[in-house]
């Protein structure tokens, strides 16, 4: 959803590490460089547990 969608957009033009997280695969996956599957509320839990390791 716009504006907020732009963001992603923004940083990859700046040379920025994108993450996306979505269930489903967007116009955006193929430029991210990691994309996670699954609803946020699950997925942002498993990944903070492994950053931490």
């Amino acid at each position: 959803m716009y504006p907020a969608a732009g963001l992603a957009e923004s940083a990859l033009r700046s040379g920025a590490k994108v993450i996306e997280i979505n269930t489903e695969p967007t116009a955006l996956t193929p430029l991210v460089d990691v994309a996670l599957r699954g609803p946020s509320g699950d997925v942002l839990p498993q990944l903070l547990q492994a950053l931490r390791r």
